[in-house]
């Protein structure tokens, strides 16, 4: 390891930013074309990803979960009125930015919800 490597690793040990120490993989996706803006770019999106994703593992570690499900786990035969591509549909949350509220009508406690409605707030 050369002496430019042991600074950036340490320095991104200082600064808690450990995947910088991934910068070689950045430069060799960029190619010699690309800028010092786009690999600086690159870097911190690899980063804010990194973070992301360990964001999101802490969460779901500390809201203790008996197991955990995913939407590829879904059984969609318990929904009489409802398809897959509305589920998916919902799940991308597009009805927030779309000021939609969501009405679920079922019996309580079953998790199978009759029928799910959008309806569109004044």
């Amino acid at each position: 390891m050369n002496v430019n490597a042991q600074t950036i690793e340490l320095y991104s040990k200082q600064l808690r930013t450990p995947t910088f120490n991934h910068y070689e993989d950045v430069i060799r996706q960029l190619g010699s074309d690309k800028g010092y803006d786009e690999f600086l770019i690159a870097l911190m999106k690899m980063e804010l990803d990194s973070r992301m994703e360990s964001s999101q593992r802490r969460k779901i570690r500390a809201a203790s979960f008996p197991y955990i499900k995913t939407m590829d786990e879904l059984d969609y035969s318990g929904f009489e009125h409802i398809n897959q591509a509305f589920v998916h549909e919902l799940a991308s949350c597009d009805f927030v930015s779309k000021r939609q509220n969501i009405v679920m009508i079922g019996n309580p406690g079953t998790g199978n919800y009759r029928k799910i409605l959008l309806m569109e707030r004044n």
